[in-house]
């Protein structure tokens, strides 16, 4: 199956999205409105190899830009290429070869595993499906590789913690051997503590398999620990895009926004924070020019008239903003 070559040979790039753009049909009282874009100008590369984040509040258009790369969604322009293909272009028969290297694992284990099987039917079910074996002994092994015992085969989802059904849910992720894994705010119902467990988990299987992730969160303290990079959305588009570890040197007023929202308990580290004003707008009704300038603290006129464009900074990072901070 052929791959996206990056032609700046920077490595290979398992996913690109070029003008990427989403919009849902919508009806009201008097019958259909004109749909409504969740999704605008999407330009994003993703490495193989690499964890990459989607941050960003809760609304964002996180989740929806997540469901393209899997292919549950089809984009309303623009392309998706995974692996040398476009998602929209498939032919019948290239999909399942395909989309057995493209996985994601929800938010909700409760909903996408089927309370009437058994674990060991969650398991071979995914396997048998793309034609690999589906022994005792290959599923025990998947088990394990998520941290839970050989007698998750015998138990159904709800005689298991919300913890281990986020393993098992996992590890039928992983029973297909992908190459891209996409975690949808996949620790975002779950304690503190086994939020650092799965999380510390996902690295350590991102390194020993060799897989690309792709890790949906509002969370930046959680990206900043286990990504290599971070995209953040706002508004449906990509307003900045950077290493994780630069996050403190984020320019874009709302990346900056989003670090100074969160709670520290070291004086040293309390600083004059950019509060985030008022509420995100309705995708039914985007504001003028910049999606953010409403709630943004330095904007001009010019912000309210133009949509900036994301591009490279001096830095080497990428990010649509007039006029930004300094880093």
């Amino acid at each position: 199956m052929p791959e996206v070559v990056d032609p700046r040979g920077d490595g290979t790039i398992l996913a690109r999205l070029r003008g990427v753009e989403m919009a849902f049909p919508t009806r009201g009282w008097l019958g259909a409105e004109p749909p409504v874009k969740i999704l605008q100008n999407i330009d994003l590369e993703i490495r193989a190899g690499e964890s990459l984040a989607l941050v960003g509040e809760s609304g964002g258009g996180k989740s929806t830009l997540a469901r393209l790369l899997v292919g549950l969604l089809k984009a309303t322009a623009g392309s998706v290429e995974v692996m040398g293909y476009d998602l929209s272009r498939l032919h019948r028969n290239q999909r399942l070869p395909l989309y057995r290297q493209l996985q994601m694992v929800f938010q909700d284990p409760s909903g996408s595993l089927d309370e009437r099987w058994r674990g060991r039917a969650l398991l071979s079910e995914m396997r048998r499906l793309h034609g690999l074996d589906a022994e005792d002994e290959t599923l025990i092994r998947l088990l394990t590789e998520v941290g839970l015992s050989a007698d998750t085969l015998e138990r159904f989802p709800h005689q298991l913690s919300g913890g281990q059904r986020q393993r098992l849910a996992l590890a039928r992720a992983l029973a297909v051997e992908p190459r891209l894994l996409i975690a949808d705010e996949p620790v975002s119902a779950l304690d503190l503590s086994t939020q650092a467990h799965i999380l510390r988990l996902l690295r350590q299987l991102q390194a020993h398999r060799n897989l690309t992730l792709v890790l949906v969160s509002h969370d930046l303290e959680t990206v900043a620990a286990c990504c290599d990079r971070v995209a953040v959305m706002y508004l449906g588009r990509i307003v900045e895009v950077l290493p994780a570890g630069h996050l403190r040197r984020a320019r874009h007023p709302y990346s900056r926004a989003l670090l100074d929202s969160l709670p520290s308990s070291r004086p040293s580290e309390r600083r004059l924070r950019q509060a985030i004003v008022g509420e995100a707008p309705s995708f039914r009704q985007p504001p003028p020019g910049c999606p953010f300038q409403p709630r943004c603290g330095v904007a001009e006129a010019r912000c309210r008239q133009q949509v900036p464009v994301l591009e490279a900074d001096a830095d080497g990072n990428r990010l649509a903003c007039h006029y930004p901070l300094s880093s």
